[in-house]
């Protein structure tokens, strides 16, 4: 069984709540990620060292109150050595406040991203530096199984003139690139045809109604009026009234 690559994530407690929205969108890609609280006494040193063992990326959330943290200092020390002796695949630095990168040890400047406090932002390179690591290693990119399969599948439904297609649904975790496999398997077939289309988010416990009404908001930009008028008509569809 292939062992994926895992980031420890080094913080202050006073960036706990970044760290929490960007462990969920790296997650939602499958990846695995250590995230600990480094007040002291909520994590002994000894669980700090084998999660830093167990993982092949260190993420270092920099700011004002994490270089004034004997945990996080400890940390860095831990992951300076791991690094050079070669047992740590990467090192990512996210100053997230205003704090000089001066602040910073020397050899860990080196490692410094980009100053952001985009959860967004982070996560995604975050997820890149895993599966770059995944590669070096001979991993298969874990997001991406069976999607030229998947790719296939679609283009000869689309393709299928015995059976007209309406609608093309794909689900799937956050960062798998859902949006890009539509749009490349819809320019193979229908080459100059507009393969972007219309974005709308769909929450979950959102059905039909819902991204009906998001579409064609979105589609037909009415005015406040217009919209007024459309949502008193699609009223009568949840009471069990067919569409037009």
């Amino acid at each position: 069984m292939r062992k994926y690559a895992k980031a420890f994530v080094s913080h202050s407690s006073a960036e706990k709540p970044l760290v929490e929205k960007v462990v969920a969108l790296v997650t939602g890609a499958r990846w695995e990620i250590d995230a600990f609280t480094f007040d002291e006494g909520a994590t002994s040193a000894d669980e700090i060292f084998r999660a830093m063992s167990r993982s092949s990326l260190f993420v270092l959330f920099a700011s004002t109150r994490a270089m004034q943290s004997p945990w996080v200092a400890s940390e860095l020390q831990i992951a300076q050595s791991l690094l050079y002796s070669g047992k740590l695949g990467g090192v990512l630095v996210f100053i997230v406040d205003d704090s000089p990168i001066g602040a910073l040890p020397d050899w860990l400047r080196l490692h410094v991203y980009a100053r952001t406090n985009n959860e967004t932002r982070i996560a995604n390179r975050i997820r890149s530096k895993l599966m770059q690591i995944d590669s070096l290693r001979g991993n298969p990119p874990k997001p991406f199984v069976s999607r030229i399969h998947l790719r296939d599948e679609i283009e000869k439904r689309l393709a299928d003139l015995a059976r007209t297609t309406s609608a093309i649904y794909v689900s799937g975790m956050d960062g798998i690139g859902r949006r890009a496999l539509i749009s490349n398997s819809l320019s193979t077939l229908f080459p100059g045809a507009d393969a972007v289309g219309i974005d709308v988010p769909v929450a979950d416990g959102e059905g039909i109604l819902e991204t009906y009404r998001k579409l064609y908001l979105e589609w037909n930009k009415p005015t406040l009026a217009e919209a007024n008028i459309f949502f008193q008509e699609t009223t009568m569809y949840s009471s069990g009234r067919p569409f037009n």
